[in-house]
């Protein structure tokens, strides 16, 4: 439905996870903030998720997103941004029960860079392979992570090169 959506379908992801009554499309329509045009992929979904030619958002986006949900349906939760944190972290959020929403590549490929984005007096760089997942489970013993990914569903991808991935999209992360 969303070839280029992995922000709305990662959240999405958490909201069934905690059983709220909507559907992916509603949830993408009705809160998440797309802009068509070059903006701050920050603070807004960049593009249009329907299309391939996409881009996405940032974890400040999609925190922006969950919370006006949560606050509609008057729920308890609230979505933190966790950009910035250890990978270890995330990793101790997963083993207290917390499914934890995060960015590294499409299929853990190695990243580039891609468009860049003049905005009054930032420069923004788009990194390319950009991929919002969400991170499930782990095993210290044999070294993976498991991960709900919205392109390959749920799979089994190697720890070390899912923290690789996760720095280097700048750590971003939403608990």
């Amino acid at each position: 439905e969303m070839p280029t959506g992995c922000e709305i379908t990662a959240s999405y992801m958490i909201l069934k996870y905690y059983h709220f009554p909507i559907s992916k499309v509603r949830f993408g329509n009705k809160y998440f903030e797309v802009k068509e045009k070059k903006t701050d992929y920050r603070y807004s979904f960049v593009g249009d998720p329907y299309s391939e030619y996409g881009l996405g958002g940032y974890a400040p986006a999609v925190v922006l997103a969950l919370n006006r949900y949560f606050k509609v349906c008057e729920s308890d939760l609230l979505a933190f941004n966790y950009t910035g944190y250890s990978f270890e972290t995330l990793l101790n959020a997963v083993g207290k029960g917390y499914p934890v929403i995060f960015w590294g590549t499409q299929y853990m490929k190695e990243p580039f860079y891609g468009s860049t984005f003049k905005l009054g007096e930032d420069t923004l760089t788009w990194i390319s392979q950009e991929h919002c997942m969400v991170l499930i489970g782990y095993d210290l013993g044999k070294k993976t992570a498991f991960v709900n990914d919205p392109l390959a569903g749920p799979v089994e991808y190697d720890l070390d090169l899912v923290k690789k991935r996760y720095l280097q999209l700048g750590s971003q992360a939403i608990i």
